[in-house]
């Protein structure tokens, strides 16, 4: 017998954990996002555990500048030591770095390694200036009025520092190769062993599996032992979680809107001769989230039976800029009764009420359905809103895709624990170093900052969230086809489950469903099918739209 009960693994937390450290792009917007600013709202992140992730985050960081800090102390005394090998040293590093600029796409990528390089050129001429200057002699002041020069001789004395500065020079050199050279080994052994399928752990009481290995992941976490905590899951089952969102997208953490459809129809007595029963949402909402719990009772309806997973949100929704627009508004003090703190994450139920009864044009409240599949590579959720009178109904659902990550955040998985790799990369580094340094010193001092505010002024940037730790990963589409199939599998069971609900509850309150039915069907009929893969456009819902999936 199959045993299709096994708890999903967490894929996705393992190579984030990963990503950190192998993409400083993604470390560093990972800080930027969720730990800088205090009073930034924290969303919901399906797909992750973002607590380990952003552990991994900052130790990433803090290693890189550490690195990067000792790297241009070391290469400013060779500066000293040996100019003439630095000037040459800068134009074989520049003739490693220049191909680059013709194979990058991105323009603005092209623009920064263009500056780089005019930069390093220059550290190539002032080293050239310090050897001529060094070795010829100090000009000497204007001697009676003419325009000659004299210069001091070099005495022997000075002769004799020779030999000492080549030594210098080559000690220095060598910890600057030895620096890249542990820096690379310790990236691949996180990568290798601490990270790989099956060993990974996020409790230090495992252990060293190799020699500091919890010295390296714990670097640099006291700066942020106040918001680390903050980050974790807070519900505490009481109230509607809150979303403090930024910029167009509502629904932070869900990925990519697919295939939203909404309907709006009036209601009328299926029975002429009778009075329909009343209802209230709440009734309708609780109705349709227990006729979907029921989809997980036939393991033969889902793959690994994966709707019997099927988690349920109530999610208040606010945009940043309205709410700090209506402060001093009851319902935005419920929402941020401190500017000088994080948004809410839940509301009391008095409060939620009101909103679901009476939305307001920057607050709405929906019901979320989530299904997290492929050890949580992909994930489904489902948005509905829903608005009623004694003669109208108005019905809106948005599903939402978490298309899996980045297929170079799963490359390290092949990577054998035993490489000479971590050496080459060592030595491409070593190489290309003078190219590389000014940014490496801007690494090395400069800290991620909260986003300045002026006295008085609030910013929705510093109170909003935008993006998800998965959501900053994720690919550009699924990766395998029955990933393709079974996205579009959980859509429509959960479409047709919730017309069904509808009309029956419709039913049970004396009201004619005909119409809805009709209404409704028109649009589950015409939803998207996927042909090849799903970056590609298709048409969709009854007025043939075409609509892409790809992220944008």
């Amino acid at each position: 017998m199959i045993n299709s009960s096994a708890a999903p693994r967490d894929e996705s937390t393992r190579r984030l954990c990963a990503a950190a450290h192998l993409d400083p792009e993604f470390a560093n917007a990972a800080i930027r996002e969720f730990l800088v600013e205090p009073t930034r709202a924290v969303g919901p992140s399906p797909g992750v555990d973002s607590e380990p992730v952003l552990r991994e985050a900052i130790a990433a960081r803090s290693r890189r500048r550490t690195r990067d800090g000792l790297l241009v102390a070391l290469l400013a005394l060779f500066t000293l030591f040996a100019p003439a090998v630095l000037a040459a040293w800068v134009l074989v590093a520049l003739a490693a770095c220049a191909g680059r600029v013709r194979t990058w796409q991105n323009l603005t990528a092209k623009r920064d390694l263009a500056k780089t390089l005019r930069l390093a050129a220059g550290l190539g001429v002032g080293a050239l200036v310090i050897y001529l200057v060094t070795s010829t002699g100090l000009p000497s002041l204007l001697d009676g009025g003419t325009t000659s020069y004299r210069t001091v001789p070099v005495q022997a004395d000075d002769a004799d520092l020779g030999p000492l500065l080549a030594v210098l020079a080559s000690v220095v050199f060598v910890l600057m190769a030895a620096v890249l050279l542990v820096d690379r080994l310790v990236v691949w052994a996180l990568v290798t062993r601490s990270f790989r399928r099956g060993r990974f752990e996020v409790d230090p009481k495992v252990g060293d599996r190799w020699p500091h290995e919890w010295e390296v992941r714990r670097k640099g976490h006291q700066y942020f032992d106040h918001e680390l905590p903050r980050i974790r899951p807070a519900w505490n089952g009481q109230g509607a979680e809150v979303v403090v969102y930024r910029g167009y997208h509502p629904f932070v953490g869900a990925g990519l809107p697919y295939q939203p459809w909404s309907v709006a129809i009036p209601l009328h007595a299926s029975d002429p001769e009778a009075e329909p029963k009343p209802f209230t949402l709440r009734e309708l909402y609780d109705a349709l989230e227990r006729d979907l719990h029921d989809l997980g009772s036939s393991p033969s309806l889902s793959p690994s039976n994966r709707l019997r997973d099927l988690a349920v949100f109530e999610r208040v929704v606010v945009p940043a800029d309205d709410l700090l627009a209506w402060i001093g508004d009851p319902v935005s003090t419920a929402v941020l009764p401190n500017i000088r703190e994080k948004p809410k994450r839940h509301l009391p139920d008095d409060v939620v009420q009101r909103i679901v009864e009476e939305p307001l044009e920057w607050m709405r409240y929906f019901r979320c359905f989530q299904l997290e599949t492929w050890d949580r590579d992909l994930v489904i959720s489902a948005y509905l809103h829903l608005g009623s009178d004694r003669n109208n109904l108005y019905l809106e659902w948005t599903p939402c895709v978490l298309l899996p990550l980045h297929e170079k955040h799963r490359r390290f998985d092949e990577w054998p624990a035993a490489s000479w790799r971590p050496v080459v990369e060592a030595f491409g580094k070593l190489l290309r170093l003078p190219v590389t340094i000014f940014g490496r010193f801007s690494h090395a001092v400069t800290r991620i900052r909260p986003i300045p505010e002026e006295s008085g002024l609030l910013l929705a940037e510093k109170y909003g969230a935008m993006v998800s730790l998965r959501e900053l990963a994720s690919g550009e589409t699924v990766e395998d086809y029955f990933q393709r199939t079974d996205l579009e599998r959980y859509v429509k069971v959960l479409d047709a489950r919730v017309v069904r609900s509808v009309g029956r509850f419709l039913e049970d309150k004396g009201l004619g469903s005909a119409e809805f039915m009709e209404r409704v069907q028109q649009v589950v009929n015409n939803n998207m099918h996927i042909e090849g893969s799903v970056g590609g456009n298709a048409f969709i819902g009854d007025h043939n739209k075409t609509g892409d999936v790809t992220k944008s």
